[in-house]
């Protein structure tokens, strides 16, 4: 089967893609680079073969630049740019090579966003709950385990720290009542039982 173009239509929205336009009507869309290269033009018959080429080859390189657009606003884990360009209509295939490109470039790096992530919230969360968090952004416990180093030390200090501004919001409840806020607060942000069960024993709530 073949097709002749009658014209190449630019896009409204998207400047650098133009619809092909043939006898039978709009066909695909097309970059301005892979119309360039190829020599796409009016009056031109595109084979299924080679249509099909087009199509790949356009579809590879718009997963690049969705992939690349989408990581510029800010970091992303893996399968949080995966998932992007799976709803944005990219092949499974198309998405893993833009995903490969991507990683050898350095612009997604799995590792280096379980530490920023950590470091930036250590201070706030325990370690089961920043290994949740990582985790439902994709990032394997594999990858957490081997790039993320939790200190006890510093775990604590937070978990105290939470403690103190705890002390203060519930500073009007009674005692027991304000002990069981604070443990289960404790709990929600990821510290653990014992930590909190000593916190709490040792009267850093009152």
């Amino acid at each position: 089967m073949s097709w002749e173009v009658t014209e190449l239509q630019p896009q409204k929205r998207k400047k650098n893609r133009f619809n092909i336009i043939t006898d039978e009507g709009y066909l695909l869309s097309l970059s301005a680079e892979t119309i360039v290269k190829h020599h796409i033009r009016a009056g031109m018959i595109l084979e299924e073969g080679l249509l099909e080429k087009l199509r790949q080859e356009d579809t590879r390189k718009y997963a690049k630049e969705l992939a690349a657009d989408y990581l510029g606003y800010a970091p992303r884990t893996r399968s949080q740019v995966r998932s992007h360009l799976l709803r944005k209509g990219i092949d499974a295939e198309s998405a893993e090579a833009a995903l490969a490109t991507m990683e050898e470039y350095g612009y997604i790096d799995d590792a280096a966003y379980a530490r920023e992530f950590a470091r930036c919230y250590s201070a706030k969360l325990g370690a089961a709950a920043i290994r949740s968090k990582l985790m439902e952004k994709g990032i394997s416990r594999e990858v957490i385990d081997a790039s993320v180093e939790f200190s006890r030390e510093a775990e604590r200090e937070a978990a105290a720290g939470l403690v103190a501004k705890l002390r203060e919001k519930y500073d009007s409840l009674p005692k027991e009542k304000r002990r069981q806020r604070i443990y289960q607060a404790l709990l929600r942000k990821g510290f653990s039982y014992g930590d909190a069960a000593e916190l709490l024993r040792n009267g850093e709530d009152e």
